[in-house]
């Protein structure tokens, strides 16, 4: 039971991130659209591993698109900004946990949204501790038995409770130059092996 409630700890977690997520993608449209300064946006989306759903978002609500070839944000035009709609959008969050997590930090309009924010931040922080509190372990057979989650996010729980620590290098193991090999031998005479 104590993993259990351990790996609910984690799931929430990665919840909270999500509408973290959503969040800050509604600000940034706001100030987007104030300043015109696409810079913001554009860091968000070299630091972030899903960028598919805030680019949806973006192309969704906003005028903005983004140039794959640049791989970044760029203004096009003077199109429609629907930045309130986007704050009930279910691009980046599910539909049951945007509701969940809304009505939690009490979200009505454009204006509750940097109060909201600091509120999520402090919700993880608690729900770090309680993590750190407990000190069991969980494997992966332990997170393969709680139905209500996907396989994604029961993999992120995983790597998130057991962190592996990087033996390999950069690239990997180095092959041997002269054993079990074909590095560092000549290509023209490939019978001689």
């Amino acid at each position: 039971m104590k993993l259990k409630k351990k790996i609910n700890l984690l799931i929430d977690r990665i919840g909270l991130y999500s509408f973290q997520l959503h969040l800050l993608t509604v600000m940034l449209a706001e100030y987007t659209r104030q300043s015109k300064d696409l810079e913001p946006l554009n860091n968000l989306i070299r630091q972030i591993e899903d960028t598919k759903a805030v680019i949806d978002w973006f192309h969704a609500h906003t005028p903005i698109r983004f140039n794959p070839k640049k791989k970044k944000f760029v203004a096009r035009g003077n199109g429609k900004w629907i930045i309130t709609t986007g704050l009930s959008s279910e691009l980046i969050i599910g539909k049951n946990a945007l509701v969940k997590y809304t009505k939690h930090f009490s979200i009505n309009t454009a204006e509750d949204l940097d109060r909201a924010f600091k509120a999520v931040e402090t919700k993880i922080a608690e729900l770090d501790a309680q993590y750190d509190a407990d000190s069991s372990v969980i494997t992966f057979l332990d997170i393969e038995q709680v139905p209500d989650i996907g396989e994604r996010e029961k993999i992120k729980a995983y790597l998130k409770a057991n962190p592996v620590l990087d033996s390999m290098g950069k690239f990997g193991i180095p092959q041997s130059k002269h054993r079990f090999g074909a590095y560092g031998m000549p290509t023209l005479n490939q019978w001689s092996r």
